[in-house]
């Protein structure tokens, strides 16, 4: 039996799980290790592993992936508040770099002025998946560097289409094969009337499927169509000569106007890292003959360095500070992915040399390499202070967190809004989340396993957490999961069977409550006030009884162990 991609997915995963525990270790970011395993055993290396079809397929998974994520967390509120420094920042980072990057490879390689402005056309992009693969790793997406380099990626992926018809415009100059203007005109406009035709196509396909999906209450629908979209999107937009990234984008942040994209990141974030590991495994894979190291190092740091300056001067034109201008310019000085697929165009023209494009492929490595190590090195000098529109900042601190919407979860909601303290709901449910917003309560929808959902509703903040929630499964993982975040918080749980409560204490739980036995209990104390036994003693009585039977059950639980 032939599975290639499987095999290569078995071995890249593997080493990527070894080099990430050694990059944890030693405190080296994790995309350094794993571009330069990449390059290790790559062909330039011990040629373990080729750059075939079927580790750019993984790759490619990965990047898609990656957008979709970051189009859930983003909003088209968010998106119009981002359009100026997109318009304006993109323009003029892709400009400044087209120019500086034109001039280097002119003076350096003395090549023909067509030459170096294609190259200087492809040193303008930038690396989206190492750039929001670090933004999304370090939660900084939303700080104010990560808004800059977010939207300038964004103008990146925009224009990739017309920088395309460029490189081809150039490639037919250089081999006097001029097309008609009116031809590329013509595709131009092909281009654009693609992207609207696309939008407007995944618009109305996301919200009429999402519209029938809500007549049932299945997870496993949601993300499974949440995926079907994200990936067809990405395939349909490459198959309109437009960026695939693009097109997951698009649906990621179509999806974010539902309540359940929550849900959907949860389940979809896991498979982006792993795949998202293979991407940057495939950035070493890349070098076929490794260019003279000395040539490669220079040309790597020149081109960072220019990218730098050209990323640095619009963002502080733009009025942003010393910290997010730099932070933005590391995370977008390195050469993308896309200037390899620009150089691919390029080079089926006749308009680069095999030379000029393995320094180019090297020098794309360099550059991810020396953004992963430079922009961890400067976070760590520099701290990130949390962005004051967190969702996190509407949520009051030493509150009370209720964990499911029940009828438990519902009297607690009473009581607590009757004493006047803070709180905020936790649901699964998105018809309870919306009713429950509509009423202008602080509710969250949300996954009690998912520790960004409980951090969305301020679990790690909190004074005392309730746990509600029906589903006996989850409950050990959700009370782990919470004491790890909050080791101080008052965690009470209810759960349904006494068997669970020894359990629940051991995971980390403050109080448990099991619904069989207070059912009992209830009965005992009916019984004894019909038969006319004084309060005091009805109360005695009950309380013994707790203790004996809790005491009985760890007795046998113990027995059972030993």
């Amino acid at each position: 039996m032939e599975l290639p991609v499987l095999y290569n997915l078995l071995f890249l995963l593997g080493l990527a799980f070894v080099l990430t525990a050694l990059s944890d270790q030693l405190g080296i970011p994790h995309t350094l290790t794993l571009a330069v395993g990449g390059l290790i055993v790559g062909p330039a290396g011990i040629g373990l592993v080729s750059s075939s079809d079927s580790v750019k397929l993984l790759a490619d998974i990965g990047l898609i992936l990656l957008l979709f994520t970051v189009g859930l967390e983003f909003s088209f509120r968010r998106l119009f508040y981002l359009r100026w420094i997109a318009l304006w920042g993109g323009s003029l980072q892709m400009g400044l770099s087209t120019l500086i990057g034109c001039a280097i490879w002119f003076l350096w390689k003395q090549s023909s002025f067509i030459e170096a402005l294609a190259i200087g056309l492809l040193c303008s992009m930038s690396s989206t998946a190492i750039g929001l693969g670090l933004l999304v790793k370090g939660g900084e997406i939303e700080a104010p560097h990560g808004r800059l380099a977010f939207s300038i990626l964004l103008a990146q992926d925009i224009a990739l289409p017309l920088v395309l018809v460029l490189i081809r415009l150039l490639g037919f100059l250089s081999s006097q094969k001029s097309p008609s203007v009116s031809s590329l005109l013509f595709e131009v406009a092909l281009i654009i009337g693609a992207g609207v035709l696309l939008f407007l196509l995944l618009r109305l396909l996301i919200h009429t499927l999402v519209r029938l999906l809500r007549l049932t209450t299945s997870r496993e629908a949601f993300v499974l169509l949440g995926l079907t979209v994200g990936i067809g999107a990405a395939l349909l937009s490459d198959s309109w000569n437009l960026s695939p990234a693009l097109g997951a984008f698009l649906a990621g942040i179509l999806f974010s106007d539902f309540q359940e994209r929550y849900r959907l990141a949860s389940v979809v974030e896991p498979f982006r890292d792993a795949f998202g590991s293979v991407f940057f495994f495939s950035v070493g894979l890349l070098i076929g003959t490794l260019p003279p190291l000395g040539w490669l190092i220079a040309l790597s740091m020149v081109l960072f360095g220019a990218k730098l300056i050209a990323t640095m001067l619009p963002a502080r034109l733009l009025g942003y500070a010393l910290r997010p201008a730099l932070l933005s310019a590391i995370l977008l000085a390195s050469l993308g992915e896309f200037t390899l697929v620009g150089l691919h165009v390029g080079s089926e023209l006749e308009l680069f040399s095999s030379e000029t494009q393995e320094l180019l492929r090297g020098a794309f490595i360099g550059s991810v390499l020396l953004t992963g190590l430079l922009y961890q090195g400067f976070r760590r000098r520099i701290p990130q202070r949390p962005p004051s529109d967190s969702p996190l900042s509407e949520v009051p601190t030493e509150h009370v967190l209720i964990i499911g919407y029940g009828v438990t979860g519902a009297t607690v909601h009473a009581v607590i809004k009757d004493a006047s303290f803070p709180y905020a709901i936790l649901e699964l449910n998105p018809f309870t989340v919306t009713r429950l917003q509509a009423a202008g309560e602080p509710a969250f929808l949300g996954d009690c396993t998912d520790e960004k959902s409980l951090r969305r509703a301020g679990a790690d903040r909190a004074r005392a957490i309730v746990v509600a929630i029906s589903d006996t499964l989850l409950l050990l993982q959700a009370v782990g999961l919470l004491r790890s975040l909050n080791p101080t918080a008052f965690i009470a749980v209810r759960t349904r069977y006494v068997a669970h409560v020894e359990p629940l204490y051991t995971a980390g739980a403050s109080l448990v409550v099991a619904e069989e036995l207070e059912a009992s209990l209830y009965l005992l104390k009916s019984l004894l006030r019909h038969l006319d036994i004084p309060v005091q003693n009805i109360t005695a009585l009950s309380e013994r009884f707790r203790a004996q039977h809790y005491a009985l059950f760890r007795q046998q639980l113990d027995k059972l162990e030993t």
